[in-house]
């Protein structure tokens, strides 16, 4: 996932070390976090160090991408449904479920790490209007292997462990991390299940080079439902080829209009 960033050095880098040696992830501090004021635990805080900003107050503000998130708050509608595809750990979820208390908010993630540390943020701010699905988005149902990574001890990398993403056959693990089965769900049967038909919905996808095989399947879900997208682009998983092409390729069928904001795909439905 790539940031809004202020590169703060190497002593940065060792106070984040520090901070994550001191405290648990069950430690809070209250910041201002994209838009909203939110306690965010410790562990999440080191993750997104790079993120953070110092204000004239002497607080805390934490801004990650924040303008396709403002974008996407933008095309929220009461009773609209708000699906985060890669929620890690609640960077788009926090934010919309504080702003927006008039939609239904689904957040999936399978990396076991991520999704505890925004349980325990959800829990900690009293959220209860979301529901997080340990789930990965793909074009099949069924169970598939997943590669999470660790923190990089170094912090060189703190956002090493968003970059988890449904393992590829054959291919070697790097270094920190650990391959487990996870659950793997498409948008289409995830509708099914839900009885999600006729709605409007604002979709976050962020999967790490995945992003063709969750619209793959997606196909009935798009044309039976009214969604708008925002979706980060990366490299196809083990080449260098974009997935901006084929996300693009999948859409315009169903009459999509595109803008791109940075790395990221907005998508307008209609």
């Amino acid at each position: 996932m790539a940031r809004d960033s202020t590169m703060w050095g190497s002593a940065t880098q060792q106070w984040a070390g520090a901070f994550l040696a001191a405290f648990d992830d069950e430690a809070f501090c209250r910041v201002r976090f994209n838009d909203s004021e939110a306690f965010i635990p410790a562990g999440s805080l080191v993750m997104m160090y790079h993120c953070l900003h110092l204000g004239d107050d002497s607080r805390f503000t934490v801004l990650v991408e924040t303008e396709h998130l403002r974008w996407m708050i933008g095309q929220l509608k009461p009773g609209s449904i708000f699906l985060d595809v890669g929620s890690s750990i609640g960077e788009m979820t926090i934010p919309v479920a504080l702003q927006r208390h008039d939609v239904s908010i689904y957040a999936f993630e399978p990396a076991k790490r991520a999704r505890r540390l925004l349980l325990a943020t959800l829990r900690r701010n009293e959220i209860t209007s979301v529901r997080v699905m340990p789930a990965a988005i793909s074009n099949r149902t069924g169970v598939i292997p997943f590669l999470e990574r660790d923190i990089d001890p170094s912090l060189a990398c703190p956002w090493l462990p968003e970059a988890s993403a449904i393992a590829q056959p054959a291919a070697d693990t790097p270094a920190g991390a650990r391959i487990h089965e996870v659950a793997a769900l498409t948008l289409d049967e995830f509708a099914r299940r839900n009885g999600i038909r006729g709605r409007h919905l604002v979709v976050k996808i962020d999967i790490e080079g995945f992003e063709i095989e969750a619209l793959e399947g997606a196909q009935d879900f798009l044309r039976e439902n009214v969604v708008d997208l925002a979706i980060d682009i990366h490299k196809r998983p083990g080449g260098e080829e974009l997935t901006e092409a084929g996300c693009r390729e999948l859409l315009s069928p169903h009459g999509y209009r595109f803008e791109n904001m940075g790395h990221v795909l907005l998508c307008k439905s209609g």
